[in-house]
């Protein structure tokens, strides 16, 4: 499996980014959702879901305010080709000690533009 994650601080904006790229692999095509969006953690806005994009399955999971969600996101999906992980930079060093051991892992760091994010990120897969 491949990991991609985004790195951010608290409130800005990977939630929003990865609806982002959840619209642009999904493009309007409902053929392409596998497990449809689901409400996940504390804030209403966070999701996780499955999509077929290029013969791959890819997993989205934007809840990642608390370590313990991104590592039990990791192991939920561990059956697809790539993870879409949202997180925050407040345990970047204990996130990367797990990750570590992928070798196929990247980070994006959250910038300011949600749409640039989205291309770096739909470049990785």
């Amino acid at each position: 499996m491949k990991i991609v994650l985004l790195s951010g601080k608290p409130g800005s904006g990977k939630t929003t980014t990865l609806n982002d790229v959840y619209n642009e692999l999904v493009d309007d095509d409902k053929d392409r959702i596998d497990c449809p969006k689901a409400q996940v953690g504390a804030n209403p806005l966070d999701f996780e879901c499955v999509v077929t994009f290029h013969e791959k399955k890819i997993a989205l999971f934007t809840a990642g305010d608390y370590l313990w969600q991104c590592v039990e996101s990791i192991i939920k999906y561990a059956w697809v080709d790539v993870l879409i992980q949202a997180y925050s930079d407040r345990f970047s060093t204990e996130l990367n000690t797990i990750i570590g051991r992928y070798d196929c892992h990247v980070v994006v760091d959250k910038t300011a533009s949600n749409d640039d994010d989205c291309k770096k990120i739909i470049g990785h897969l």
